[in-house]
C-alpha cells in the first residue's frame, strides 16, 4: 500500500500528465543525455533494459528506437504517465509499459542487463530501498544509469522565498522546499546495494520571464509545493507578491529570470 506522500506524488503527476511534454524540455532534454550514455555502453543487443520512472515516454522511446535491446520495459508509479508513454511508443514490438513503484519492482531476480531512470530519484522516499531493489533486479555486472536533481536545483526560489518571508516576521520552514539530495547521499545508498559507482554533478540555467512563470511551469509538471505556504495565512498573498520581487531584483536574466538545475550522473555496475 502506497504511503500518504507517494499518493500525494502520484496525484500530482496524474493530474499534469496530460501537458507535461509542454512544459518539461530541460526534463527531456537531460533525457537525450541520458540516452547519449546508454549508447556509449556498448551493451550486446540481447540486453534486457528497464526505465525507472519513464514520465511521458521520452526516455522509454529512445531506447526502443535505438534497436540496442532485446527488451525494453518501462514503469512509472503515476497511472496517467504510463497512459501518456503508451501513446508516446505507439505499440512498439521491443517496449512495454506498466504500472508500478521502484521501491517494489515486478521483475524477477538477476533478470535485467541495465535500468535507466532519469530524473525520478530526488522523488524517491527511500533511496536505500530503491538502490536495493534494483540490485535485486539486475543480473551480476548489471547497470544503472541515472540522473538525479540535487541540492542546488532552485536555490534562486529558496533564497528569494526565505527573504521575503524574513520581511514580513515570518520564517520560511524546510517544510516550504523539496528536499533535494545530495550527490554523497545518492552514492552512499548506491553502494550500500553493492553497486560500484562513478558520479558527476553539472549545473544548468535556464531562463522564465518572471518567478510566476517558473512556478507555473513547475505546477504543470506535477511539481507541487511540498507543506508549508498555508500556514502563511491571510500574509501569504503579500509575501508571494514580495517572493516575486525579491527574485527578479536577486536572479534577474536577459528580460528574464534565472533557474538552476543540478543534475547529477549516475552510472553503477553490480559486482557481486
Amino acid at each position: 500500500m502506497l504511503s500518504d506522500i507517494k499518493l500525494k506524488i502520484r496525484r500530482a503527476f496524474d493530474q499534469s500528465a496530460s501537458q507535461y511534454d509542454k512544459y518539461a524540455d530541460f526534463q527531456n532534454d537531460i533525457a537525450q543525455e541520458l540516452s547519449k550514455r546508454v549508447t556509449a555502453l556498448g551493451l550486446e543487443k540481447k540486453a534486457v533494459a528497464v526505465e525507472m520512472g519513464c514520465g511521458t515516454g521520452t526516455l522509454a522511446k529512445s531506447l526502443s528506437e535505438s534497436a540496442l535491446f532485446k527488451s525494453v520495459t518501462a514503469y512509472d508509479i503515476s497511472f496517467a504517465m504510463v497512459y501518456e508513454t503508451k501513446k508516446a511508443v505507439n505499440g512498439a514490438n521491443s517496449l512495454s509499459v506498466t504500472q508500478a513503484d521502484a521501491e517494489l519492482l515486478p521483475f524477477k531476480n538477476d533478470s535485467v542487463d541495465l535500468v535507466a531512470t532519469n530524473l525520478m530519484l530526488q522523488w524517491a522516499q527511500d533511496l536505500d530501498t530503491v538502490f536495493a531493489e534494483t540490485a535485486r533486479v539486475l543480473k551480476t555486472e548489471g547497470r544503472i544509469l541515472a540522473t538525479c536533481l540535487g541540492q542546488k536545483t532552485f536555490h534562486e526560489l529558496r533564497s528569494s522565498m526565505t527573504s521575503a518571508c524574513h520581511s514580513f516576521g515570518k520564517q520560511a520552514t524546510p517544510a516550504m522546499f523539496h528536499g533535494f539530495p545530495n550527490e554523497q547521499k545518492l552514492v552512499s545508498s548506491a553502494k550500500g546495494a553493492g553497486f560500484s559507482v562513478k558520479s558527476e554533478k553539472k549545473i544548468y540555467v535556464r531562463k522564465h520571464d518572471d518567478a510566476w512563470s517558473f512556478i507555473r511551469s513547475l505546477k504543470r509538471i506535477g511539481v507541487q509545493n511540498s507543506e508549508g505556504l498555508s500556514g502563511m495565512g491571510l500574509g501569504r498573498r503579500q509575501i508571494m507578491k514580495k517572493f516575486a520581487e525579491e527574485y527578479r531584483a536577486r536572479y534577474a536574466l536577459n528580460d528574464g529570470v534565472s533557474v538552476t538545475y543540478e543534475v547529477i550522473y549516475l552510472d553503477a555496475f553490480l559486482a557481486r
